[in-house]
């Protein structure tokens, strides 16, 4: 008989100290998506959740060994009786595939939905005519994008794509409607892929005037007139988040919904905007997209955390558990809006583009008097805000509204009691509540 080994309690207390660390970072990546279920109703006296308990939640049944993760999809409807049903429908990036199967169909039967996903470089806003200059970066930022997309195909079917057609309809991510988007150039022409023997291949863009050659403004835009890619630029879509789902066993929203919808409008910042607002604001860019990417010290941290996971199988559903704990209990903006640095990082990654994603519902509203339905879908942290503008600045009201199962932790997987979780639950409280405001010291007499 093999003999067990025991555990020393420095060891106990080391994995445990990894486990709360990763959870509160895939808690952020998660946040920042088994089977639908229908909410309880609440008795008739019971105040309505706010905030974020009004979005996401732990549901935990008495008689089970799971605790659940829900997320809510919710209608509002103007209180005049005139004018469109907003929908707000709240989502997390990683969970069950289960849970965007069913998200899926909600966001097809709305006549235009306005989706989270921060753009890349060269997709913000398009400079007007009139700039010449603007217009010449604009479309050099699409060109290096068109090429990162180019890689992308060639690393994926080991060979170059036949033309432009066969590069825009082989796209699973981004969308073949965004990469013909980005195959177009500030002026609203196509971006002609070129494949030759020397060089492999290139992007061109015909300039201001739209036709070959022409000098200044009018010349042509060359990829190959450029630096080559660098590595972030060649970067494969397995992220850190794609990573994260990897090794929970769970799915990632990107992989598992079908963005290629006529109703569907990308309504973020790029991540240019992104970088350049943080810098501004006295953040890190650099640390934040190196996180993202799983490079420099956050994205080192990250990769590290995420490889332990597959050391246990009880890591895995201990993070879990801490995952659904988390995100189901606290107040996110309020967990990462710390320091100084995080002011940064909650000013841009949630109001910055919820300021973005307004606009665009207003634009919508003004643009799209036929649509009798608008849906944002975006994270559960940005949620909130989204309600506080619909219920006190545009006359809207709650109306029906539906609980998606999203994420599922078991407790005897992890080695739990539910006594353990729930102390867990009001740990993770405690850690991600604002900091209470210091007491002034008393006055001397």
């Amino acid at each position: 008989m093999p003999l067990r080994t025991q555990r020393s309690p420095r060891r106990r207390a080391t994995t445990a100290t990894a486990a709360r660390s990763l959870a509160v970072l895939a808690a952020a990546l998660a946040a920042t998506i088994l089977h639908a279920t229908q909410p309880e109703p609440p008795p008739a006296a019971a105040p309505q959740p706010s905030g974020m308990a009004a979005f996401i939640r732990a549901d935990a049944p008495d008689d089970a060994h799971t605790i659940d993760l829900q997320v809510v999809s919710r209608a509002y409807l103007p209180v005049s009786g005139n004018g469109p049903a907003i929908h707000l429908v709240g989502v997390v990036h990683v969970g069950l595939a289960e849970y965007y199967a069913a998200l899926q169909p909600i966001l097809d039967s709305l006549d235009v939905v306005l989706f989270e996903g921060v753009k890349p470089a060269g997709m913000g806003d398009r400079p007007p005519l009139d700039d010449p200059a603007a217009c010449a970066r604009y479309t050099e930022q699409r060109l290096r994008l068109a090429a990162s997309i180019v890689e992308r195909f060639r690393e994926r079917e080991g060979r170059l794509p036949k033309d432009r057609a066969e590069l825009i309809d082989a796209s699973t991510w981004p969308s073949p409607s965004v990469v013909a988007s980005i195959l177009t150039d500030a002026w609203g022409n196509p971006i002609a892929l070129v494949t030759a023997d020397d060089p492999p291949y290139d992007l061109v863009s015909t300039g201001r005037d739209g036709a070959p050659g022409g000098e200044g403004h009018d010349a042509d835009l060359r990829f190959s007139a450029q630096k080559p890619l660098d590595q972030d630029e060649r970067a494969s879509d397995d992220n850190i988040q794609t990573r994260l789902a990897k090794a929970l066993g769970l799915a990632f929203q990107l992989h598992e919904i079908n963005y290629d919808r006529p109703n569907f409008i990308n309504s973020d910042l790029s991540i240019d905007e992104v970088a350049k607002k943080l810098d501004e604001a006295g953040g890190s860019s650099k640390g934040f997209l190196g996180m993202l990417s799983g490079d420099g010290f956050m994205g080192g941290m990250a990769n590290l955390l995420i490889r332990m996971i597959d050391l246990s199988p009880q890591m895995r559903a201990s993070t879990k558990v801490m995952m659904v704990m988390m995100l189901g209990s606290a107040d996110i903006e309020s967990a990462i809006g710390r320091g100084r640095s995080g002011e940064a990082f909650a000013k841009v990654i949630i109001h910055d583009r919820n300021d973005a994603v307004l606009r665009d519902l207003r634009k919508t509203l003004e643009q799209r008097p036929d649509a009798a339905s608008i849906g944002i879908f975006y994270g559960a942290g940005h949620m909130p805000a989204f309600e506080r503008v619909l219920l006190d600045e545009m006359g809207y009201t709650r109306g029906e509204e539906r609980w998606l199962t999203a994420m599922r932790a078991d407790l005897k997987e992890a080695g739990m009691t539910r006594a353990q979780a729930e102390s867990m639950r009001k740990s993770m409280q405690r850690m991600m509540s604002p900091p209470a405001a210091k007491r002034p010291a008393p006055a001397r007499p």
